[in-house]
């Protein structure tokens, strides 16, 4: 299974931080992002979403304390908060999970988004907010090693 960061950039910035605890986490934390294989790749084709970068990366990731996702036992078991103080709905409360966790990775989305019917429920929004299974680091220092591909993609400009 390949953990797959696209972007415009040519690098990864490994000195970048994204944790900071005055941010206001909602829906999704501030990480690099990567997907699944080329989940990211198929959603944005298949939406007709323009949100696939220049280059592709695999990382290697030490998942020793990343928090998975892969179950509807996992989504019950993240930390929530109200999103607003009179508000029914919750999500999950990345302050206290950036805390032990130095990033996240959810598998089986298509399964997940669908597990609850209501439409409003915390788990089917946040996990519908994803778009494919993905992950999310916050701690840089879990990426073993970073490989730069290409999957055919062309590319044009000064940076080729």
């Amino acid at each position: 299974m390949k953990k797959i960061h696209t972007t415009d950039n040519k690098r990864i910035d490994l000195k970048r931080s994204y944790v900071n605890e005055y941010m206001n986490y909602e829906w999704k934390p501030y990480g690099l992002w990567y997907s699944i294989d080329y989940a990211w790749h198929t959603w944005c084709k298949d939406s007709n979403f323009g949100g696939i970068g220049k280059y592709d990366f695999n990382l290697e990731i030490d998942e020793t304390n990343l928090l998975k996702i892969e179950n509807i036992s996992d989504l019950e078991c993240l930390p929530t908060k109200f999103t607003f103080p009179q508000s029914k709905f919750k999500t999950p409360d990345w302050n206290k999970i950036i805390k032990k966790y130095k990033g996240f990775q959810l598998l089986n989305q298509n399964i997940l988004e669908f597990s609850y019917s209501d439409g409003l429920h915390l788990y089917e929004l946040f996990v519908g907010s994803l778009d494919c299974d993905c992950g999310c680091i916050w701690d840089l220092s879990c990426i073993k090693s970073i490989e730069r591909i290409n999957n055919g993609r062309k590319i044009t400009g000064k940076d080729s």
